[in-house]
Order: structure tokens, then C-alpha cells, then sequence
């Protein structure tokens, strides 16, 4: 079972890092974010195990999000 919870916490860290990754932030011009809080600071994972269920769950607790459209990148897409 070490080895399933060790498989699922990879499986779900890639999914969190893929997420931030393509996860939309407000920068100025210089690429720097505008603000010191973002919705990409917000990701949270978590693991449980229940004696019916090993699940690993990647889940962002903002209440908010960026819909960002760059001039010199194009629109973000949803």
C-alpha cells in the first residue's frame, strides 16, 4: 500500500506543478506579478487514506482567478 499513496503523491505533484504552470497571473509590463497575493498561491494537496479509498486531491482555495489578455502573448485560454 506505501507504494500505491507513493505513486498517487507523484501522480498528484505533477498535476500541481502542471497546473501553476499554465495558471493565469496579473503581471506588469516588466513580467513581474501586481500584486504579493495571487490565486496561484493558493494551491493546496492533500492525501487520505479511509479504508475504502486512497485519494489524492490537488484543489485551489482562491476566490478568485485571472483572466489575463496580453498584447504580446495573445489571450489566455480557459
Amino acid at each position: 500500500m506505501r507504494r500505491v499513496v507513493a505513486a498517487m503523491d507523484k501522480a498528484r505533484d505533477r498535476i500541481e506543478k502542471n497546473a501553476k504552470r499554465g495558471w493565469p497571473v496579473s503581471r506588469n509590463q516588466q513580467g513581474n506579478p501586481r500584486r504579493k497575493k495571487h490565486s496561484i498561491d493558493f494551491f493546496d494537496v492533500k492525501t487520505i487514506l479511509s479504508p475504502t479509498a486512497i485519494t489524492a486531491t490537488v484543489y485551489n482555495t482562491a476566490e478568485w482567478g485571472y483572466f489575463i489578455r496580453s498584447v504580446m502573448v495573445g489571450e489566455t485560454r480557459s
